[in-house]
């Protein structure tokens, strides 16, 4: 999916938001290259929870694709 977004929808930068429970996407998000930004306190309101805190991740096109554009 991430792949497609480079090269195909063009983007320059995919980020995730993630629920500071949800330890399982963080680590998938990680394993593919994903920084944490840090955390977004009171960034959402979340059906039977009220106001949560995200922690956000992202990725930019350059540090996926390598600086030559190739992909490591």
């Amino acid at each position: 999916m991430v792949e497609f977004l480079f090269l195909e929808a063009v983007l320059n930068r995919v980020q995730a938001e993630v629920m500071l429970e949800n330890g399982v996407s963080k680590q998938v998000l990680l394993k593919n290259g994903f920084l944490k930004e840090g955390t977004l306190r009171q960034a959402n309101i979340w059906s039977g929870k009220g106001l949560v805190d995200l922690d956000i991740f992202s990725i930019l096109k350059e540090e996926y694709l390598g600086p030559n554009g190739d992909r490591k």
